[in-house]
């Protein structure tokens, strides 16, 4: 080792440069990552769950009128005096597709007796199918029936 320069003299500056390991800017590009992934995820979720409720909205709501052709066959109370109508309906839209048909029931004078409705399963393409809706509300033989609304169906569309 050599001798110290003596008093007064020049002495190397010894500059000390600390390195700073590569944890933290490791630690905050994967917070980075982390927070464009969470974006990312939360995007694609917001999509999909618009997709999933415009398919939902598709598939419950009222039926175009020329997506079937119904027609209301009978009307009258059962045996036991329930009021019952019945009729066919068929698909006439481009999907294999069920059908949700609600009934009012009326006296002579329009007072409304019930309204009820009844699922007819999937039907494919120009198939007809019956359907039948019975009310539990007691009605006599002269019980008027209208069809009030068609609904599509989802627990017996094409998916």
């Amino acid at each position: 080792m050599p001798p110290p320069p003596p008093p007064g003299s020049w002495q190397p500056q010894v500059v000390v440069v600390k390195q700073r390991s590569g944890c933290l800017t490791a630690f905050l590009i994967a917070v980075g990552v982390a927070i464009l992934a969470a974006i990312g995820l939360f995007l694609l979720f917001a999509v999909a769950l618009d997709k999933a409720a415009e398919k939902v909205e598709d598939s419950v709501g009222i039926a175009a009128i020329g997506d079937y052709d119904i027609a209301l066959t009978s009307c009258a109370p059962d045996a036991v005096s329930h009021a019952r109508a019945s009729g066919t309906i068929e698909n006439l839209s481009d999907k294999r597709q069920g059908f949700r048909i609600t009934v009012r029931f009326t006296t002579p004078d329009n007072t409304l007796i019930a309204e009820e409705s009844a699922h007819v399963d999937a039907l494919e393409v120009g198939q007809t199918g019956t359907w039948t809706v019975v009310s539990f509300a007691k009605a006599t033989a002269d019980v008027a029936c209208t069809i009030d609304r068609v609904n599509y169906t989802i627990f017996d569309n094409e998916e």
